[in-house]
């Protein structure tokens, strides 16, 4: 029960700062102040509100808006800077009044990826006239305009901590997570190699992680990337699809489920299909969009086999609480996306943060298991310990137990050996089973006169060794003979009939000198003597002279 606190903790942890950190990579309050000009993308000509392309090819794109002087000058400053987040185009240029002030990207090409970017463009105050024109120039592939609805032009003195702030949360975080993320599929395939390479679905693990890591790359900005974009996009895509497709035969692997991996299957098939058969940028970007259900239902198939399965194993229920709050994320964000909007909250972050902690989080279950097993098997081989050296009649220590500790010097302790007077004519009379009945009961009359930490053992059939620690030999005869007493006025009461039986012992103190098996034939002597002298007696001496 600890350990699945601990993980919805981890996975709170992980949605409360994933979702702070989506919210401050699109925090533009600063800039909602007199201090700032929000520009909606719908005021552009034409509307500049983010849009996929039905048409295939390369196509420019142009939106401008005319901006009054007084506009600007009601702001408190002179140095104007123009702000653009999240615009979607693959390059873009920017001009004030027909000057370029910036440019981002690839214009020959589109070869560049930009739209998870803020860009800042300083605007000359020597620029500006009574009637201005911003103009945003752009080539898209497959889908143009703004993601967030707004430009901003801002004369805010705090300008670069305020933009650094928002390109930390939406930029270097992100580039952080996808190293965490790789760092992650690092562990999982260290994990999976030096656990000999036999149980593959840690390397599934590792693979879809980092497949999973080259996708969410795609949140980071490239101002060239050195290849064709549609060819770069289709490398992202396939990272995807085909990591949920070993993701798929991960959880198929941990619930020996044929369904989950043929859904797997049947992803790397449509991403495979998609790659090849795909003409171009728009009908890619159309195929993939529908293709994310096919990932949803993957996600959706996981969750159902993970809490089918919730009560039965633990790592069932790391699956079930991550991909729970994947299917709700995923789902609002892909919705969305179909319907051509933008989640604003969507980030990678979320994403990266719980794919690349459930392998983690795999192998700590592993580990866990591994100790749990470990300490199964070491109780199991003390449970066999004890069991050999355990007397199965009374439950006391065996004479395996005596002869393992006869070399012990045990300190300070006394020892008594102690026999049934006459029990062969006891066996005789009343028969073997009621002779193992009073060795039973006496068993039971020792260890209630003994001290927790003494030791009681049943050496051969009618005799015990009884080790009192810590205890000279007064105290200790003084407890025997008690013990002598008590056993001599005890009537055994076994199938109607009334059996008295006595006992006879040597008792000896040892004070550290000597080896228990050295102390234990000192007692056999003296218990003998016992015998001798008409039994139902303690022989005891003080010392070792003369034996």
């Amino acid at each position: 029960m600890k350990n699945r606190w601990m993980i919805i903790l981890i996975f709170f942890v992980i949605i409360t700062s994933s979702l702070f950190i989506a919210f401050k990579s699109g925090d533009f309050r600063a800039f909602d102040d007199k201090n700032s000009l929000i520009l909606n993308a719908s005021e552009f000509s034409p509307d500049m509100s983010a849009y996929n392309f039905s048409e295939s090819g390369l196509k420019s794109n142009s939106y401008s808006i005319e901006i009054p002087k007084e506009s600007l000058v009601d702001l408190d400053g002179s140095h104007y800077h123009i702000i653009i987040n999240r615009l979607s185009d693959n390059a873009h240029s920017v001009y004030f009044n027909d000057v370029l002030i910036g440019r981002n990207g690839d214009f020959q090409n589109g070869d560049s990826n930009l739209w998870n970017g803020i860009f800042r463009y300083p605007i000359s105050s020597n620029l500006i006239t009574d009637h201005n024109t911003l103009r945003i120039d752009t080539i898209a592939t497959y889908r143009s305009g703004l993601s967030t609805q707004s430009v901003y032009i801002t004369a805010l003195d705090e300008l670069y901590t305020t933009v650094g702030k928002i390109r930390f949360y939406g930029e270097s975080i992100n580039a952080m997570m996808i190293g965490f993320i790789f760092f992650s599929s690092l562990i999982t395939m260290f994990f999976y190699l030096i656990n000999g390479r036999a149980d593959t679905k840690y390397l599934y693990a590792s693979i879809a992680t980092l497949l999973t890591g080259i996708y969410y790359s795609d949140y980071l900005v490239y101002g060239f990337i050195g290849f064709p974009y549609f060819t770069y996009k289709k490398y992202i895509i396939a990272s995807l699809f085909i990591g949920v497709g070993f993701y798929s035969h991960v959880i198929g692997s941990y619930f020996s489920n044929k369904t989950i991996r043929w859904f797997g299957n049947i992803t790397f098939a449509a991403i495979l299909m998609m790659t090849i058969f795909a003409p171009d940028m728009v009908i890619f970007k159309q195929l993939y969009t529908y293709g994310y259900f096919l990932i949803l239902i993957n996600v959706l198939t996981w969750l159902w086999v993970s809490l089918k399965n919730i009560r039965k194993r633990f790592v069932a229920f790391i699956f079930s609480i991550g991909f729970m709050v994947i299917g709700i994320y995923g789902g609002i964000t892909i919705l969305m996306d179909v319907f051509g909007g933008y989640f604003q909250f969507n980030s990678p972050v979320f994403y990266i943060s719980v794919f690349s902690s459930i392998p983690l989080l795999l192998v700590y279950e592993a580990i866990h298991e591994k100790e749990l097993l470990l300490v199964r098997e070491k109780d199991l081989r003390e449970k066999e310990f004890i069991n050999s050296m355990t007397d199965s009649l009374t439950n006391t220590w065996n004479q395996r137990y005596m002869s393992m500790i006869f070399n012990d010097r045990l300190g300070h302790y006394s020892l008594a050996l102690i026999d049934i007077d006459n029990f062969k004519g006891v066996n005789d009379t009343y028969g073997h089973l009621a002779g193992d009945f009073i060795i039973v009961g006496i068993s039971k009359i020792l260890s209630s006169s003994v001290s927790e930490g003494d030791i009681i053992c049943r050496y051969g059939g009618d005799e015990f060794v009884v080790i009192l620690k810590d205890k000279g030999i007064d105290e200790s005869l003084k407890i025997f003979e008690d013990l002598r007493r008590t056993i001599e006025a005890f009537q055994f009461d076994y199938d109607k009939e009334s059996i008295n039986v006595t006992i006879s012992m040597g008792l000896v103190e040892e004070k550290g000198s000597h080896s228990v098996e050295y102390v234990f034939n000192c007692a056999d002597e003296l218990l003998y003597k016992a015998k001798a002298n008409g039994k139902n007696e303690i022989s005891t001496r003080f010392d070792f002279s003369g034996l």
